[in-house]
């Protein structure tokens, strides 16, 4: 799967969900920003060494399409549909074959254009150098993930069944 794929595919399931559905998908975005925001905070230590001793080098030396799921994207853009736009055009410098930087930090050295309580999962739960001390809240935010995907999960599940079933014939 390419980004471009996980980002149209992510529209997709967010415009396919029904009032309901997509009231509960908001309410679980909004516990993981907040899981987020509270890992952000506990980890300014850590951050603050990232962005001096090593300047952001794990943003820059990955492979997004590889890191970034379709989970993210879906989360990132019911969160914050406003980044659609630069997501757009950051994908336009998606290569097929691994890059030495992420094409979602502006002019390919940063800041991110996710916002700070809105990121990836990869994203915000891996630091360079030891996590023990925020471990707490990256599990939390983990848990959060893993719901969040159970939930999209479950969704498809319940259209294809009433898909069946309203093409069955009596």
């Amino acid at each position: 799967m390419s980004l471009k794929y996980k980002v149209r595919k992510a529209r997709e399931i967010i415009d396919g969900f029904g009032p309901a559905d997509r009231e509960g998908l908001v309410r679980i975005c909004q516990d993981l920003r907040t899981a987020e925001a509270e890992l952000q905070t506990a980890a300014r230590p850590l951050l603050e060494i990232c962005n001096t001793r090593c300047e952001g080098l794990c943003c820059r030396n990955i492979d997004p399409d590889s890191l970034i799921s379709l989970g993210d994207m879906v989360y990132v853009l019911a969160m914050d549909e406003t980044v659609f736009p630069a997501i757009q055009a950051a994908l336009k410098e998606e290569k097929p074959f691994f890059t030495s930087k992420c094409i979602f930090l502006k002019e390919g050295v940063g800041p991110c254009i996710f916002r700070w309580d809105v990121r990836p999962e990869i994203c915000i739960t891996s630091f360079c150098f030891s996590e023990v001390p925020v471990s707490t809240e990256i599990a939390r935010v983990k848990r959060r993930f893993f719901k969040l995907r159970w939930y999209i999960a479950f969704r498809k599940f319940r259209f294809l069944r009433r898909f069946i079933r309203s093409n069955q014939s009596p």
